[in-house]
């Protein structure tokens, strides 16, 4: 799969259909590039689509009108992706 927020809807699917998630609980994000995308508070991941990502940058300001829960939850979606972009950098060392 070339498309990160398909795949990313995949996973929220997947997550649902084992019972790791229900109804509208938990969040997923990934970063591309600059960007974070967020699954948005309220909709279930059961049937999430890439447009109803929220998007934020790298300081948690929203760039598009789709809803994350709180600021907190913004900033810990883009230190999740800082994490993981630096682990992955160390691992290719």
């Amino acid at each position: 799969m070339n498309d990160p927020l398909e795949h990313l809807c995949e996973i929220a699917a997947s997550f649902h259909a084992r019972g790791y998630a229900f109804g509208s609980t938990g969040n997923l994000s990934i970063r591309t590039g600059d960007r974070v995308s967020i699954t948005p508070t309220g909709q279930s991941l059961r049937a999430l689509r890439p447009n109803n990502m929220a998007v934020i940058d790298l300081d948690g300001k929203p760039l598009n009108n789709n809803k994350v829960g709180t600021r907190h939850d913004a900033s810990e979606a883009g230190n999740s992706s800082r994490t993981a972009s630096t682990t992955r950098r160390r691992r290719r060392t």
